[in-house]
């Protein structure tokens, strides 16, 4: 595994000093053309970004690379652990072990950018209402889901929830199924 370091991640001497610790090899790239250069088949490239929102991410995403954030290599830092495989890009572990189901939504794009923010922090998301799933996120108290979720105990959670836990996003052991944080959004 090689880490890349994008443009700003590579200033950030906690993040460099992260790395030494858990003995991963890195380079600093300023753009992505750089890459090309890098690229080959002995390295597993790990790419981390600063911003999920910016230009950058966007082409690495869409170049199909593995991206993270900078919480995910000082987690691995602070705990001795490897850096984690994520099939997508993986910003913070704040809402790792959580497992969602969506209810109530009418705008696709609103959906989109909430199951995306969930998947950025860890999460999973589940089309159908099960055992499994930890949290309903509602748009509406109305709905086989709702019913289902209240009859199971299962937390009801406002949309609110899910941004408010991606703007805590750069806090060290963060959780956002922690009940003082969760209260407030059931």
């Amino acid at each position: 595994t090689r880490v890349i370091l994008v443009q700003d991640a590579g200033k950030q001497e906690e993040l460099i000093k992260a790395l030494k610790d858990i003995k991963v090899g890195f380079v600093k790239m300023e753009s992505v053309e750089e890459f090309e250069g890098l690229d080959s088949p002995e390295f597993e490239n790990v790419f981390v970004v600063m911003d999920f929102q910016d230009s950058v991410f966007n082409d690495l995403y869409k170049a199909d690379c593995r991206v993270i954030g900078p919480p995910i290599v000082l987690n691995c830092s602070q705990k001795g652990e490897p850096l984690p495989f994520s099939c997508r890009p993986l910003y913070c572990t704040s809402m790792m072990n959580l497992v969602l189901c969506f209810t109530g939504f009418r705008k696709k794009e609103e959906l989109v950018r909430l199951v995306t923010l969930v998947h950025h922090m860890g999460g999973v998301i589940r089309k159908d209402f099960n055992s499994k799933v930890t949290h309903l996120v509602a748009n509406c108290t109305q709905g086989e889901k709702f019913r289902v979720a209240v009859s199971l105990g299962t937390p009801i959670m406002k949309p609110e929830w899910i941004y408010k836990a991606w703007e805590r996003r750069n806090e060290q052991d963060f959780c956002a199924a922690v009940d003082d944080f969760r209260n407030e959004f059931k």
